[in-house]
């Protein structure tokens, strides 16, 4: 007979205020028109860079 190996999740592992470890904590959100996103996206595919990922880098100035 072979043995299963079962993981039954405690009380404590399931949505019980479990916080991804990252390195910049805060978010920050807003809105964008249409045309404002395509612009958005246009230039970041350019640099082959998501649209967050190249939005962050404009912000910090590079």
């Amino acid at each position: 007979m072979s043995e299963q190996n079962t993981f039954v999740a405690s009380d404590e592992t399931v949505g019980r205020n479990h916080k991804p470890n990252r390195k910049a904590p805060k978010q920050i959100s807003f809105r964008v028109s249409e045309s404002e996103y395509l612009k958005l996206q246009q230039s970041a595919e350019t640099l082959n860079m998501s649209v967050p990922a190249f939005v962050k880098k404009k912000a910090q100035g590079s």
